[in-house]
C-alpha cells in the first residue's frame, strides 16, 4: 500500500475516491497525527483514473450564489439538542414525511463520528448537535447512489468538502437529491477525537455514553455536556470551556486538517443547496428574534434549496442577507489560519502524549477562568438583558458619531 495523496492540503479525506474505485483498491488509513488519507494497492490498481476523477480537489468544482438567506428558528422544544436554530431537524423531517432518507453526521456505539442513515423522524436525534471532528464516511456515497437510482429522494448533509465529494462521485446531476453543507471552522481527527473521550473517561472514572458540544440549557453558548455510565447509573456533567480540545480546535485552530487551511470551499459561493450554521450576532440585525435556544443562519443557494425550505413545518423564518450572516462567520469568507510552527509542536505533543498532555500543556488565567464560569452559570436572562443594553450602547454612539460627522 501506498499514500495516494500527501500531507500536502489537497485531500480532504472525502472518501470519494474510495468509493469510486471499481477493483477496491483504495482504502482509508490515518498517519502519524489521526487524519485519514487514501493508499493504493497497486496490486489491484488497474490505473482508470477513476479515483482523480472524482476528487473534489482535482476536479473543478461547481459553485453558486446564495439567492436567499434567513434567520431561523425551530418553534418546537425538541431543538435543544440542535446546535443553532434547529433548522436542520425541520429540513430532515420535510424529507421523511415525503418517504425520504436522511444521511448525516451520529455518534456510532464507540463514540466515533460517522456518517449513517435515518428514515425515521423519531431517530433524526442522532443526528442533531455539533460533532467537533471529522466524520467516517465510509461508503455512503455508494448506498446514496444506489437509493437515488431507485427514486427515493435523499437528504444529505455534511461539510462542503463531503458536499463536492459526493456531487463528484455521482457525476451527474439527481432531481430526487438535497444537499446541505455547514459553515465549517475545520477538523480535528477522528484519533484525536477518540483520545479526547478516553481522557474524559479517566477524569470521570466511567464510559462516555453521548456527547453534546453545544449544551443550551442556559441559553445559546459554547459548552459540552457529557452522558456517562458509572455503576450502572446514568449520569451527566458539563464542561466548561476552559478546555484543552476545545481550546486547541475552536480558539486557535492548530488541530485541524491540512487541507481546512487551504479549503476552497470556504467561501461566499457554495457547493450544496442550503448552508447551515450558527448567526451570531444576529441581535444587530434582527433585535426581536429570540435567542435563547439558539438561531440558524440559513443561505439558499439553488432552486432546490427553496424546494427543501418549503417541505419543512414548525420552522420561523426571517428574510435576512447573505452578508449579514457572514459578519459572524468567518470561514464564508476564508479558511482557518493559524501558526504552522505551533501547530506541528502541539500536533507532536499529542502524538507522543495524547490528550493528557495536551490538557497539562493547556494553561488557563484565573481571569479567563472565572469568565468562563460566570458565562456558564449566569442565568440566560440576565445574559440576554446585558446583551440588549450594549446593543443600545453601540447604537447610541453610532448615532453620535453620524452627526459629529
Amino acid at each position: 500500500m501506498v499514500n495516494l495523496v500527501s500531507r500536502s492540503g489537497q485531500c480532504s479525506g472525502c472518501g470519494a475516491c474510495l468509493n469510486a474505485c471499481p477493483r477496491n483498491a483504495i482504502e482509508m488509513k490515518p498517519d502519524d497525527f489521526g487524519f485519514s488519507y487514501p493508499q493504493i494497492s497497486h496490486s489491484l490498481c488497474i490505473g482508470c483514473g477513476r479515483c482523480l476523477r472524482v476528487c473534489p480537489f482535482k476536479v473543478a468544482n461547481t459553485f453558486a450564489v446564495s439567492i436567499r438567506a434567513f434567520a431561523a428558528v425551530h418553534r418546537s422544544p425538541g431543538v435543544w439538542r440542535s446546535s443553532s436554530g434547529g433548522t436542520f431537524l425541520a429540513l430532515a423531517s420535510g424529507v421523511i414525511r415525503k418517504g425520504g432518507v436522511v444521511f448525516g453526521v451520529g455518534w456510532n456505539q464507540d463514540m466515533v463520528a460517522e456518517h449513517m442513515m435515518v428514515d425515521s423522524t423519531d431517530n433524526l436525534y442522532r443526528l442533531q448537535g455539533s460533532k467537533y471532528v471529522q466524520s467516517d464516511q465510509k461508503r455512503c456515497y455508494s448506498v446514496v447512489k444506489e437509493l437515488l437510482q431507485k427514486g427515493l429522494e435523499v437528504l444529505y448533509s455534511g461539510t462542503p468538502c463531503q458536499i463536492a465529494g459526493l456531487l463528484k462521485f455521482l457525476g451527474e446531476p439527481y432531481h430526487n437529491l438535497y444537499t446541505v453543507d455547514v459553515v465549517c471552522h475545520g477538523v480535528p481527527s477522528e484519533q484525536m477525537h477518540s483520545a479526547y473521550i478516553k481522557y474524559l473517561e479517566g477524569l470521570l472514572d466511567a464510559k462516555v455514553a453521548d456527547m453534546n458540544y453545544r449544551e443550551k440549557s442556559n441559553g445559546w453558548s459554547l459548552r459540552l455536556k457529557v452522558d456517562y455510565e458509572k455503576r450502572n447509573v446514568k449520569k451527566s456533567k458539563r464542561f466548561e470551556y476552559s478546555d484543552s480540545y476545545y481550546y486547541y480546535y475552536v480558539e486557535q485552530a492548530l488541530t485541524l486538517r491540512d487541507s481546512c487551511y487551504q479549503c476552497p470551499f470556504a467561501r461566499m459561493e457554495r457547493v450544496s443547496d442550503i448552508t447551515l450554521g450558527d448567526y451570531w450576532g444576529v441581535e444587530d440585525y434582527h433585535p426581536d428574534i429570540a435567542t435563547r435556544q439558539g438561531v440558524s443562519a440559513v443561505l439558499v443557494n439553488s432552486t432546490k434549496g427553496l424546494e427543501l425550505i418549503g417541505l419543512s413545518q414548525g420552522l420561523f423564518l426571517v428574510e435576512s442577507k447573505p452578508e449579514w450572516v457572514a459578519a459572524g462567520n468567518g470561514q464564508l469568507t476564508r479558511p482557518s489560519s493559524c501558526d504552522y510552527a505551533r501547530r506541528e509542536e502541539i500536533l507532536m505533543l499529542w502524538r507522543e502524549g495524547g490528550a493528557r498532555a495536551l490538557a497539562a500543556e493547556y494553561k488557563v488565567s484565573l481571569r479567563q477562568r472565572i469568565r468562563n464560569r460566570l458565562v456558564m452559570y449566569t442565568p440566560y436572562t440576565v445574559k440576554d438583558g446585558i446583551k440588549r443594553r450594549l446593543r443600545r450602547v453601540r447604537k447610541s454612539k453610532a448615532r453620535c458619531r453620524s452627526v459629529s460627522s
